[in-house]
């Protein structure tokens, strides 16, 4: 074997044993567990990862907000394989929904109402051509909120967590503070959440205040400058969103918009997208046939959004609805709504919405910490 061979067999090793203490550190989260241990990088990225993967699913984690993703069949079949056999990883005992107690009944937030369609018939509502063009036409007039070189993104939501010390199936409130900048460094404060009202909106002053479950931090290079990585060229930039996603992505028309949404929901809770991308991302969308529309709603916050979803996806146990909130005024991504059909992964009646995030703040800001 000749050293260019052997430096790449090492730098493989290295890739495997990084990505296995990843995923470890997602499971310990996806669990509940303690994190202290696990290296700031590596923890902060893996409940980012678990906030974006979330909203409620078994793969969640999350976040969806700040930085929440059923992505595709084999991303949330391997999520499925991981809870299953955390017992083995991590405590020795078998934890997973599908375990949960057959009783078992969650509590879950009020649905949106939406103008056109509801998530259950998401298969019939229409193509969002039209209504992506003028997002698309939104976006690349705006302006950046803020300034500085550091993105800072308040959200909350609830999600569904797997919790050993209570089998029963809940969705949980939490409030999360991401502070990003331009040379990869990140911060990432998570909270419980408070109790939405009545209605399903979030209290703008509520009684009491989140407790802090903890502050992240990570040094320059963790985090990668992906918006300048991707073209602004719709045809090219449907190419990029789609490599290293899973063939079952190309099965159809609902499966490619439901891959591609999936990832255009990462960007725009991991990153502020600047004008130019999230104008092209629309456009690019809006040649997806499979891409619809729910019409218009009101979201969580009281804000007047469009909507951007798929047909309902099914993995095999659980078929679900992702859909993007969006301001028609900016362009941009104002949170998530997951709706879950059926699922065996814990007990549900009818179309219920087992996570959302609802971005209450997005600017750039001088320096990590800052919120204005």
């Amino acid at each position: 074997m000749s050293r260019e061979e052997r430096n790449t067999a090492d730098d493989r090793e290295l890739a495997v044993e990084r990505d296995a203490e990843l995923e470890a550190a997602r499971i310990r989260d996806l669990l509940g567990l303690d994190l202290s241990r696990v290296e700031p990088e590596v923890r902060v990225l893996a409940r980012v990862l678990n906030r974006i993967d979330g909203n409620g699913d078994a793969d969640a984690d999350a976040p969806d907000a700040a930085p929440a993703k059923p992505a595709s069949r084999a991303r949330r079949d391997r999520a499925r394989w991981l809870l299953a056999v955390a017992a083995v990883l991590v405590l020795g005992i078998a934890v997973v929904f599908s375990l949960l107690p057959s009783g078992s009944a969650i509590a879950s937030p009020p649905s949106l109402h939406y103008t056109l369609e509801d998530p259950e018939h998401a298969d019939r509502a229409p193509e969002a051509a039209g209504v992506l063009h003028e997002l698309s036409t939104a976006a690349a007039a705006s302006t950046p909120v803020g300034s500085g070189d550091v993105q800072y993104v308040e959200s909350r939501g609830w999600n569904s967590p797997a919790n050993l010390d209570d089998p029963h199936a809940t969705i949980r409130p939490f409030e999360q503070q991401w502070w990003l900048s331009l040379t990869g460094a990140a911060t990432l404060t998570q909270r419980q959440g408070t109790e939405l009202r009545p209605d399903g909106t979030i209290d703008p002053a509520p009684v009491t205040a989140g407790i802090v479950d903890s502050t992240d931090e990570t040094p320059p290079g963790t985090v990668p400058d992906k918006p300048a990585e991707l073209s602004r060229d719709p045809a090219v930039l449907v190419d990029q969103l789609l490599v290293g996603m899973p063939p079952t992505c190309e099965d159809s028309q609902a499966e490619r918009a439901w891959c591609l949404l999936d990832q255009v929901n990462a960007l725009t809770t991991t990153y502020l997208l600047p004008p130019d991308l999230m104008a092209a991302v629309w456009e690019m969308l809006a040649g997806e046939p499979g891409v619809r529309t729910l019409g218009s709603a009101v979201d969580r916050k009281g804000r007047a959004v469009e909507t951007v979803t798929t047909p309902p996806h099914g993995s095999g146990y659980d078929t679900t609805v992702r859909i993007l909130l969006v301001d028609p005024t900016s362009g941009q991504v104002v949170g998530s709504e997951t709706v879950a059909l059926e699922t065996d992964l814990m007990e549900i009646d009818g179309p219920t919405v087992t996570g959302f995030v609802t971005i209450t703040d997005a600017r750039w800001v001088a320096e990590i910490g800052d919120t204005a």
